[in-house]
């Protein structure tokens, strides 16, 4: 047997092969720094003109009733605020103004409660004349 010979020269890359099963996934990376404060936004824009109390104010008390009540301002005027009066039982749960829009004043105020036989509320708003 002789020597060994010199090694040959590599041969042409082979072709790709298929794609391998994807891998699981890794563990949860710590929690980055907190970043830097953003910039200022733009301004926002001009809220409508709330109601104004003009030269008078009133209040309105609604009749009595069992479990709601209401009070309306007169026409055209605007409710600044309201609330209830419950001569006896539960306490009021609802106290909120109705009428209006986003563009305009609530006109009146509704109050609700948990009524019992004989337990009457009342409604009562403030207006701007």
């Amino acid at each position: 047997q002789g020597k060994q010979g010199y090694p040959g020269r590599p041969g042409p890359q082979g072709r790709q092969g298929p794609q391998g099963f994807q891998g699981n996934q890794g563990f949860q990376g710590n929690q980055g720094f907190q970043g830097n404060q953003g910039f200022q936004g733009n301004q926002g824009f001009q809220g409508n003109q709330g109601a104004s109390v003009g030269r008078s104010s009133y209040v309105i008390i609604s009749d009595p009733g069992e479990g709601s009540a209401t009070a309306s301002c007169r026409f055209g005027d605007a409710a600044l605020g309201g609330g209830g009066i419950v001569t006896k039982g539960d306490p009021i749960r609802t106290s909120i103004p109705f009428g209006g829009s986003p563009a305009t004043p609530a006109t009146g105020w509704t109050v609700e409660h948990n009524s019992q036989a004989g337990d009457a509320i009342r409604a009562y708003v403030v207006c701007a004349a």
